[in-house]
C-alpha cells in the first residue's frame, strides 16, 4: 500500500515555495516531481483549488513559514491534481 505526503519547503528566492511528492511503500509506477510556488498565496490557491482544507495544512504551511521543511499526508488524487505526482499509464 502506498502513502503519499506534501512536503513543503523554501526556494532559494523567500517568496517561492517547492512542493514535492513523498511516497512510502512500492515506488512502482509512480514518479515523483518537484512544483514550485511563486508566492504562498499561489500555494494556498492551488492546495484550495484541490480541494485540500486549510486545517490540514495549516500546521505544515506554519512550519515552513519558520523555516523547516515539513509535510502532511494526501491522497493520490490530490497528488496527481497538484502535478506533484505522474502515474506510469503503460503498467
Amino acid at each position: 500500500m502506498q502513502t503519499f505526503f506534501l512536503n513543503l519547503h523554501r526556494g532559494s528566492d523567500p517568496g517561492r515555495f517547492i512542493a514535492c511528492c513523498n511516497v512510502q511503500g512500492e515506488l512502482e509506477g509512480v514518479e515523483p516531481v518537484n512544483r514550485t510556488f511563486s508566492s504562498e498565496s499561489e500555494l494556498i490557491a492551488a492546495l484550495t483549488g484541490n480541494g485540500i482544507n486549510p486545517i490540514r495544512y495549516k500546521s505544515t504551511l506554519e512550519a515552513v513559514r519558520s523555516g523547516s521543511d515539513s509535510s502532511f499526508e494526501i491522497n493520490l488524487n490530490e497528488a496527481q491534481k497538484l502535478d506533484i505526482l505522474r502515474i506510469d499509464s503503460t503498467e
